[in-house]
């Protein structure tokens, strides 16, 4: 589920609500909600601050913050190892 409808609902407000209390349209809530449009760092400040969040839940939830810790700390290495003739 989107990040920023998760938010939006748990607050229960429409996307036109949303919009009048950051100071946009509902389409460009809509286009957010949808990914067709980028969030810019001032309305992902402006978020979250409205919904008491840090800014990168936004973005992503806990489990996918887990998931790319635990995908950094254990990075997978191929060490490709060429084969020496010995018969010189």
């Amino acid at each position: 589920m989107n990040r920023i409808r998760y938010f939006r609902e748990r607050a229960r407000l429409t996307q036109a609500e949303l919009a009048t209390l950051i100071g946009t349209d509902e389409t460009a809530v809509s286009r957010w909600e949808s990914g067709a449009r980028p969030l810019t760092p001032q309305i992902i400040e402006k978020l979250s601050r409205l919904f008491k969040c840090q800014s990168w839940e936004l973005l992503v939830d806990r489990k996918g913050l887990r998931r790319l810790a635990e995908t950094d700390a254990k990075p997978e290495v191929k060490i490709e190892t060429a084969e020496v003739s010995r018969d010189r």
